[in-house]
């Protein structure tokens, strides 16, 4: 070690200062061309599984910005001096809340810059509904309640748009777990500040309590576990409030909580000053939102609902965070579904998609915001019934099966990953 630090000293004391910037050159030429080695790499796995990037129109596969504009937050993910993680969320409606079209990006960040975590883990389960594929909560006993943000008269001030309570007198345990078994070292609790706190079973409360006040009302109580593990009991108190968990790691990197509701439109986050409340506590630097099929479904479509609530999401993301990145996606095609007769229906062409994507494409350019064309990257209605054929779209011809998402998510990391080589190139 002793000749190691004297090789080093005399290097320092002799080299000039082109000598130095030759090495440092030389030090990020290597390493630029090492995570483009990574990019590639991602690339190769998808293209080994067959029948899913064949579908892509690959010439569509990009993110469509003003120049540069994802260039700071791919720099706070290639920061090697960061001191958290990079926050990011999904926000959407059904094609988000069942968690296999975030699962692509979610690896695609993991496996460029680590993973920062499990991210946001709501008690879907709990309040009657399908829960995502990568995590799940459970509740030991009865007497919880509670509501979501597209149920009619949901009021709360949760960040994450819904939130459980517990009616009874005695304390009750929650089980939250990550099904693919990713470890975890902490568990940040976000809580009404009118509730009790929720411990870890057996252990201490808390290793910090972060409350900010305002219009939100939330406390975020943060459980830092002794042993990493993938499951973890809390212990609700007395008529608890909970708006839901993060499961996170000490392991610096990229964490994406998703957020999806059945039924969502772009008006249902758009109410309440839920957004603010979201990106307060969340913190992300990019937010990707997945909205737009239940807009072309109704039979009163109009574009310009969608171009003014585009407008009013984006006033609402920089109202709280100015810095803070958005990137919309168009929906893929989906049918109508129109009644034959009692008990028979046909599922018919719905131009309304193509309207919606247009739409979307030109207010995000307006905005000056991100956009990635997912439903031209698929062909569009030309290539409907191709998606049927091929598995992608379920029975009910608008939601996806699972291979579908899979595919839908492959398609945006590789637009993503595509912007972040472009941006390695700038370096």
């Amino acid at each position: 070690m002793q000749v190691v630090e004297n090789l080093l000293m005399n290097f320092w004391r002799t080299c000039s200062l082109d000598t130095l910037m030759r090495c440092i050159r030389s030090f990020l030429l290597v390493g630029y061309i090492l995570l483009s080695w990574a990019i590639s790499s991602v690339f190769a796995v998808a293209q080994t599984i067959p029948g899913t990037l064949d579908l892509i129109r690959d010439s569509e596969c990009y993110v469509h910005a003003p120049v540069g504009y994802l260039d700071s937050f791919w720099a706070e993910c290639h920061a090697m001096s960061r001191e958290k993680s990079v926050s990011v969320v999904h926000l959407g409606d059904s094609h988000v809340q069942a968690g296999h079209f975030s699962m692509p990006v979610r690896e695609g960040f993991s496996y460029l810059f680590g993973s920062g975590g499990v991210g946001l883990v709501l008690p879907y389960r709990i309040l009657g509904t399908n829960e995502p594929q990568h995590a799940s909560m459970r509740v030991t006993g009865r007497g919880w309640s509670g509501s979501y943000i597209t149920k009619r008269k949901y009021h709360s001030p949760s960040p994450t748009g819904c939130y459980i309570i517990s009616r009874t007198d005695s304390p009750s345990n929650l089980t939250i777990k990550s099904k693919d078994n990713t470890l975890i070292d902490r568990v940040v609790v976000y809580r009404n500040s009118r509730s009790g706190a929720f411990l870890l079973r057996g252990g201490h409360p808390y290793v910090s309590m972060n409350y900010v006040g305002g219009y939100d009302e939330t406390y975020k109580d943060t459980l830092k576990l002794l042993i990493p593990r993938s499951e973890v009991e809390i212990t609700a108190p007395k008529r608890g409030e909970l708006f839901g968990v993060s499961l996170e790691r000490d392991d610096l990197g990229v964490i994406l909580h998703t957020v999806g509701y059945n039924g969502a439109f772009f008006s249902t986050y758009t109410e309440d000053n839920y957004l603010p409340s979201l990106v307060k506590h969340l913190e992300p630097k990019l937010i990707i939102i997945s909205l737009g099929t239940n807009e072309a479904l109704v039979s009163r479509f109009t574009p310009s609902l969608i171009t003014m609530e585009m407008r009013r999401i984006v006033d609402l993301v920089r109202s709280q965070d100015p810095e803070c990145k958005v990137l919309f996606t168009s929906p893929l095609y989906a049918y109508k579904r129109q009644r034959v007769r009692r008990g028979v229906y046909e599922y018919i062409s719905n131009p309304n998609c193509k309207v919606v994507a247009q739409t979307m494409r030109a207010e995000s350019e307006t905005l000056g915001c991100a956009f990635v064309d997912l439903y031209s990257i698929f062909g569009g209605e030309a290539e409907k019934e191709h998606l049927v054929s091929r598995g992608m779209l379920s029975k009910d011809h608008i939601h996806l099966t699972v291979d579908g998402y899979k595919v839908l998510g492959e398609a945006l990391s590789l637009a993503l990953m595509r912007d972040y080589r472009r941006y390695l190139s700038t370096l």
